[in-house]
């Protein structure tokens, strides 16, 4: 069964194709934020069909719009990206704290360590220790040794920024009406 289409209804589908599309992101408040700072802070001429997709993370609650340039940025509020800096940092360093966190911090954490030779000869072992496939030593020193994870995991989003946690490719972060927008590099 062949399906045929005079140029007219053709036209019409794809019209609805376009009307669909511009809808979507007219009524995207984050997008239209975004598409608004790129054309007063960038030479491009960007508009709602340069966005090739749209991308939800849902578990950090921020979105990222691709473009047809291939760029590609995140955008959501302040409290969006201080929980997925938060979030991406606590996974990253619950896996390889070793990696880190200095032996001071671990200590400084720690009601089982001390700051004596003992406790940074268990770090300097443990970080020199390279465990079997499938082995985390991680969590374990988390699970044994530090007491509040949380707090260390703040302190270093505030020393180190959180658009490193956001993406390593972040340059800069920008602030424009209540989101913040990062170029993902």
């Amino acid at each position: 069964m062949k399906i045929r289409l005079t140029e007219n209804q053709f036209k019409q589908i794809i019209e609805n194709v376009v009307k669909e599309k511009q809808n979507d992101f007219y009524n995207d408040q984050r997008a239209i934020a975004l598409l608004t700072f790129l054309n007063k802070n960038t030479d491009g001429d960007y508009g709602v069909f340069n966005i090739k997709n749209k991308y939800d993370y849902d578990i950090y609650g921020m979105t990222a719009y691709e473009f047809d340039d291939d760029s590609e940025y995140v955008i959501g509020t302040e409290e969006e990206a201080n929980k997925t800096a938060f979030d991406i940092a606590k996974d990253m360093i619950y896996d390889d704290p070793l990696s880190y966190l200095d032996n001071k911090t671990i200590i400084n954490s720690s009601s089982v360590l001390n700051h004596n030779k003992i406790s940074n000869d268990i770090l300097d072992l443990l970080r020199n220790e390279k465990p079997e496939k499938g082995e985390l030593v991680g969590p374990y020193i988390f699970d044994k040794l530090i007491d509040n994870f949380d707090e260390i995991i703040k302190k270093m989003i505030g020393s180190e920024e959180r658009k490193y946690f956001i993406s390593p490719g972040v340059e800069k972060e920008f602030k424009y009406d209540n989101y913040l927008i990062y170029k993902i590099e």
